[in-house]
């Protein structure tokens, strides 16, 4: 990725992104995260994939974490979907790549 940018045209956005450990889940995760949005890391498998999208999606500051949750699950979907709650307050961008 490239330098963090100035103008941070996502700041207080928040974003969830399914299948984000890898391939273009990943790529969006960073562009928002780099973009100001805080992001959650959905992924299902392969963890220190998702915790290495995370170490660089923070490097410009923005709030973002991993959580294992398998999108075909609804009781998984939901308990993700209040973790980001509790955590950011809301869902303001939803990216449905899982799959």
């Amino acid at each position: 990725m490239p330098a963090c940018p100035i103008n941070k045209v996502l700041k207080g956005q928040k974003a969830l992104v399914t299948g984000a450990n890898s391939g273009i889940g990943k790529a969006v995760a960073l562009s928002l995260a780099h973009a100001g949005a805080d992001v959650v890391v959905n992924y299902v498998s392969r963890p220190e994939a998702a915790e290495e999208v995370v170490k660089e999606a923070s490097r410009c500051g923005a709030n973002v974490y991993a959580h294992r949750a398998n999108v075909a699950r609804e009781d998984e979907v939901q308990a993700m979907f209040q973790k980001m709650i509790a955590e950011f307050g809301t869902i303001d961008i939803l990216v449905n790549n899982a799959g």
